[in-house]
């Protein structure tokens, strides 16, 4: 799935600040028509490390109503969330109807920690090194068989996501894409100043550094939530390649707001 992303397309710098402005005047209307025909609306922002997630999510709530919507960065679980089952924590901070609620990283960025060992493993008890066992030992079953790892995590959040739209949810998820060498510019810039050095983490360092394992995980979790019907209507999957810092904020709000538009009011 992640090949058929185009990661050499840009934007004009004139081209970008008219689609902007055009697409925050856009976003604004609509989240006050979410408000009035109670939409609630989940956003999921998923990607790479420094794929711009973070910075895309503020340029497009800047203009928003912050009385209606929320922003989450969800971090790895705490002690307690970890006695919990997988998507307690998301069940607890999705927001009522009439709300927008964003997830910057989502249950699918937190599977691929899990399966690459950034977590301890539901069935492993210990912190271990390098990637899951069933990965290792196993090949492509744990990727690819209906009774592998990625198959467990997929089906969580196909129960999950079904269960809200049940209840009327409109579900938009962005996946990130960069490159491999692309990735690691981005890390280099980063950490080349001090205010934004901080930004960058050792999981990025890692995740470059094993890309090819990470890609692996990545390419079969969008493949599976797919095949379990995860992306169908009313759920909009929106893939933002991201080398142009201008091209992917207006890339997903169109996407967004296309999605919110084409959506009848349950």
């Amino acid at each position: 799935m992640l090949e058929n992303i185009d990661l050499n397309s840009r934007l004009k710098k004139e081209d970008y600040e008219q689609e902007k402005k055009r697409l925050a005047d856009e976003l604004m209307c609509l989240q006050q028509q979410c408000v009035s025909e109670k939409l609630p609306v989940v956003i999921c922002v998923d990607g790479w490390g420094a794929s711009g997630k973070g910075a895309t999510i503020s340029k497009l709530v800047k203009d928003l109503d912050p009385r209606s919507f929320r922003v989450y960065s969800m971090a790895a679980p705490t002690q307690q969330e970890r006695r919990h089952p997988f998507m307690t924590r998301y069940w607890e901070r999705v927001g009522q109807h009439g709300t927008i609620t964003i997830f910057d990283r989502s249950w699918y960025g937190e599977a691929m920690k899990i399966l690459m060992h950034d977590y301890p493993f539901p069935n492993k008890g210990k912190k271990g090194k390098g990637p899951h066992p069933l990965l290792r030992d196993t090949g492509d079953f744990a990727v690819t068989g209906s009774g592998g790892t990625i198959g467990l995590y997929a089906e969580s959040a196909r129960l999950f996501e079904g269960q809200l739209i049940n209840d009327g949810y409109l579900i938009i998820k962005c996946f990130f894409h960069v490159s491999k060498q692309a990735q690691k510019e981005r890390i280099d810039k980063l950490r080349e100043s001090e205010s934004t050095s901080w930004r960058v983490t050792e999981s990025d360092i890692r995740q470059n550094k094993h890309y090819d394992e990470y890609y692996t995980i990545i390419d079969a979790l969008l493949e599976r939530q797919t095949a379990c019907g995860t992306s169908s209507p009313p759920i909009t999957s929106a893939f933002a390649e991201s080398p142009s810092c201008r091209r992917l904020p207006t890339r997903c709000a169109r996407r967004s707001s296309a999605s919110v538009c084409a959506r009848k009011t349950p």
